[in-house]
């Protein structure tokens, strides 16, 4: 696996990590969807935010299958879709981030952009 690999796949461990916290009822809600919420997120996001850490878990699988030399990833292949899925992904995620009222999820938006620019490494756009 090359270097853009790993840095993507570190990436995305912190967002499991911020994700499986968010779930487990930190008080991290003034840095998550849109920050209007102080200390513990309500059920139904900590729900939604249970359900991200499995998925940023499958984008990991992802990273390293797409990552892995001679691993046969075709134009066609299920890997670019998924990759192609999690760039369009990161993409709104950085825009979402970047105009959210709270100032720390603000700062997010530097991290969707570099996923989405090691995304887009892997995908060699």
């Amino acid at each position: 696996m090359d270097t853009i690999g790993w840095i993507l796949l570190a990436l995305l461990a912190v967002q499991v990590v911020f994700q499986a916290k968010l779930a487990l009822g930190a008080p991290l809600g003034h840095i998550a969807y849109g920050g209007r919420h102080k200390g513990a997120l309500p059920k139904n996001y900590r729900i939604i935010s249970a359900v991200a850490v499995l998925v940023y878990s499958f984008f990991m699988t992802i990273v390293v299958m797409a990552s892995t030399a001679d691993n046969g990833v075709s134009s066609s292949s299920l890997i670019e879709i998924v990759l192609w899925i999690m760039a369009v992904f990161f993409g709104l995620g950085t825009i979402a981030n970047a105009f959210s009222p709270s100032k720390p999820e603000r700062w997010w938006a530097v991290y969707t952009l570099a996923t989405l620019l090691c995304t887009l490494y892997l995908l060699q756009v």
